[in-house]
């Protein structure tokens, strides 16, 4: 009966060993840029939407060795497109599913921080947006790092950082971030035009209770 016993106590420790091993671990949501490959280290641009139009470059290739100014603790590479008054805007975009944080989030209590480093040449320029949705689908809220004009453009070959934050408003079950590139409404060449980015990142932090 003993042995019997043991027998059955072991199968049965082997099988809650299997199921727990085989059991997914739930994505960190909170503290940590959700964001993938948002400093353009991989070398490619897969886990962004439309990303055979995103294209990467090194710091010490291109324009690389050119840069003036350029993000703080940065990798090897950063983001660059080209857009031109044939396609004046060009967006790459990720999805985060924000479910399992729902009680935190309706009850006002998860901040968000959108940040990115982002160069222009020319007459173009590159932002971060965020979008936030609800369980039907529909939008609730959207906001975005400063837009460039050619008012407000900072010099070429130079980052610069721009952010922004706030409440992620209650109902909100996903968010979209969106990599934007676009041309300057006033911009007097055709194309040849193309803006950078490097260092994006979304972080959700939860109140202190």
């Amino acid at each position: 009966m003993g042995k019997r016993f043991l027998i059955l106590a072991a199968i049965c420790l082997v099988i809650t060993v299997s199921i727990l091993g085989q059991k997914k671990t739930e994505p960190q949501l909170f503290s940590v840029n959700l964001i993938k490959n948002g400093g353009a280290e991989t070398g490619e641009s897969r886990d962004w939407t439309n990303s055979t139009e995103l294209k990467t470059f090194r710091y010490d290739g291109g324009w690389g060795d050119a840069w003036q100014v350029t993000p703080t603790s940065h990798g090897d590479s950063y983001f660059h497109a080209s857009v031109s008054k044939a396609i004046p805007k060009l967006e790459f975009s990720q999805n985060f599913d924000l479910s399992k944080i729902a009680a935190e989030i309706d009850a006002n209590k998860v901040d968000y921080y959108l940040s990115g480093w982002f160069g222009v040449r020319d007459f173009s320029g590159a932002r971060l947006k965020t979008a936030f949705y609800g369980i039907d689908g529909k939008q609730i809220q959207e906001d975005s790092t400063e837009k460039f004009s050619s008012e407000n453009r900072p010099d070429d070959v130079t980052f610069v950082q721009k952010s922004r934050g706030g409440i992620v408003p209650a109902g909100t079950r996903k968010v979209k971030v969106t990599l934007e590139f676009y041309i300057f409404e006033n911009a007097d060449k055709e194309e040849g035009l193309a803006a950078f980015a490097d260092n994006l990142s979304l972080v959700l932090t939860e109140k202190e209770k």
